[in-house]
């Protein structure tokens, strides 16, 4: 499945199925609803499937072209798989497993509306942290390129 090409062709649906605009608090009240079906049905795959689609619909519509949301996910796991995390057998299966604020200098120092924003509006991450493994390496060569061209793009007003 290429990603990039599904999140064209959703947009290109849900645009013309559900109108044109942000829509944030119909696609946040729709997420709610899922979460709910989620609950009832846990092993259904296409409940889980309802979640992420309506996910990327509130990306594009926040105004996140295709390979931006795609950068996003990579940039997010990334940043995600460099935290400290406390030892899932200690803690109640049935909370939310948080990484340990204290080692928090992955993310930046100001707050931002997601980790993407924050790359595009030109604040730094710590390297040292993205060395520890291959993909990491690659992205911290790769990332200030994407993030000038989003920026670049984003200043002439493409997506």
């Amino acid at each position: 499945m290429n990603l990039v090409k599904h999140l064209r062709r959703q947009k290109e649906w849900s645009e013309k199925t559900f109108g044109p605009g942000a829509r944030t608090a119909g696609v946040l009240d729709h997420i709610r609803k899922e979460l709910f079906e989620i609950e009832a049905a846990p092993d259904d795959p296409l409940e889980w499937a309802d979640l992420i689609i309506l996910a990327f619909d509130g990306a594009w519509r926040a105004g996140l072209s295709p390979n931006e949301i795609c950068e996003a996910i990579m940039i997010k796991q990334a940043i995600n798989e460099q935290r400290d995390w406390p030892d899932w057998r200690t803690l109640d299966p049935n909370k939310a497993i948080e990484h340990c604020r204290r080692n928090d200098d992955v993310m930046p120092k100001q707050k931002f509306e997601s980790p993407l924003s924050a790359l595009i509006k030109g604040v730094s991450f710590s390297r040292h942290n993205f060395s520890s493994s291959a993909f990491g390496e690659r992205l911290m060569k790769e990332m200030p390129s994407r993030i000038d061209e989003i920026r670049r793009r984003r200043k002439g007003g493409e997506r």
